[in-house]
């Protein structure tokens, strides 16, 4: 595990989510306090603070309660939106990511 002040736990963090180690919720709330509390930003390159940043938007607007989504179209994201983002956002990093798979 990396601190939340190290840009290698939102590596770490989007692996285990995409492994399905662990639930969107815990990924939500881990990488909400990893990249909008903790972590200082000027540790991304150009590639990662883009592709973080939109991460960052779909994990915090993220819900799982179906009836949200229905009463506020294109407000919330569901937990398929979620997975899509995360997966996509691990390929377009996977050859820029400084973890080694040993958090």
């Amino acid at each position: 595990m990396f601190p939340a002040t190290d840009k290698r736990r939102l590596y770490w963090l989007l692996d285990l989510y995409n492994q399905k180690k662990i639930s969107s919720a815990t990924f939500v709330d881990e990488y909400n306090v990893c990249y909008n509390q903790e972590l200082d930003l000027d540790q991304l390159d150009i590639k990662e603070r883009k592709l973080f940043y939109e991460l960052m938007i779909v994990a915090c607007r993220f819900t799982d309660v179906q009836e949200d989504i229905i009463k506020y179209p294109n407000t919330y994201f569901s937990e398929a939106d979620l997975q899509k983002k995360a997966v996509e956002t691990q390929a377009l990093l996977n050859l820029n990511s400084p973890y080694d798979g040993h958090g």
